[in-house]
């Protein structure tokens, strides 16, 4: 009875299996692409040092030992920081949270999962997205942004999710973005772009119903292409305060950024200055 019970939520996750691959893969091909460089410019850093601090120093080696090998330790955050993506139950268990923290009954997940099933097989209610890895600019991940009768779905991305929003107190949606920077290349001379990152806000009855941050440009139009199918974008009174708590936010992560920033230059100077 209980197989039976659960036969749809089974069959909706094993359709997710293609997805999760996908998400693992090119998380893969990501991190050894930034170990890859983090690595040859350490090295090369290195070697540099070496070269041209050997005439001056007599020990000038172990400066361009710790400058070759300090920012190695930079690739192995990044490595076990992004360990747990490579991981296909790792996708599972968010699966499982998700659906926990919707607080499905057993009926209510059978319902989800069939719903999904059957918006997944309809173009007009389903569209695949790429979205953008944030702190880059052409990093993407793939997923998948789902529309049913009594919800909306986005499962992929960095995050993966499943990000769940229900639909029945629902009345029409509000995008707002905020502005992140990422480096457009690596080196001198340095260039930076700001691109604006889109979050879809379901209100109903005078508040935010849930959000879904749906990722750059491109696919907030490609989820807009079918969530405007059912809702009216617009913008009212609570949605311009619902803006203004954004951009607060935004300001409140910029100087986190800012002071993480000058910490780094400040311990930087500090270890070029002790081997000097």
């Amino acid at each position: 009875m209980q197989e039976k019970n659960f036969s749809n939520y089974q069959a909706w996750i094993e359709t997710k299996l293609e997805l999760i691959d996908r998400v693992r893969k090119r998380k893969k091909i990501i991190c050894w692409k930034y170990i890859r460089t983090i690595t040859f410019l350490s090295v090369l850093s290195g070697l540099l040092c070496f070269i041209f601090e050997q005439k001056k120093y007599s020990n000038a080696w172990v400066s361009a030992v710790v400058i070759a090998t300090f920012p190695n330790f930079f690739s192995l955050m990044i490595f076990f920081s992004m360990l747990p993506g490579f991981l296909k139950g790792t996708y599972i268990r968010k699966i499982n949270k998700a659906m926990q923290h919707q607080g499905f009954s057993e009926t209510q997940r059978e319902q989800f999962a069939k719903e999904q099933m059957t918006a997944q097989q309809n173009p007009s209610h389903c569209v695949p997205l790429d979205l953008l890895l944030l702190g880059t600019v052409d990093e993407r991940i793939p997923a998948l942004f789902t529309i049913s009768e009594h919800f909306a779905c986005l499962t992929g991305g960095e995050k993966f999710g499943p990000f769940i929003v229900r639909l029945d107190a629902a009345e029409f949606i509000h995008v707002t973005s905020i502005t992140v920077c990422a480096p457009t290349h690596w080196g001198p001379p340095a260039h930076v772009e700001k691109i604006p990152i889109y979050s879809i806000h379901f209100m109903g009855h005078g508040k935010e119903q849930g959000r879904i941050e749906i990722g750059d440009a491109k696919s907030r139009d490609k989820a807009l292409g079918i969530l405007c199918q059912r809702f009216s974008e617009e913008t009212d009174r609570s949605c311009y305060l619902l803006d203004l708590h954004i951009a607060k936010q935004q300001f409140i992560k910029s100087m986190v950024g800012i002071l993480i920033l000058i910490l780094s230059c400040i311990y930087v100077l500090f270890i070029f200055s002790f081997f000097h």
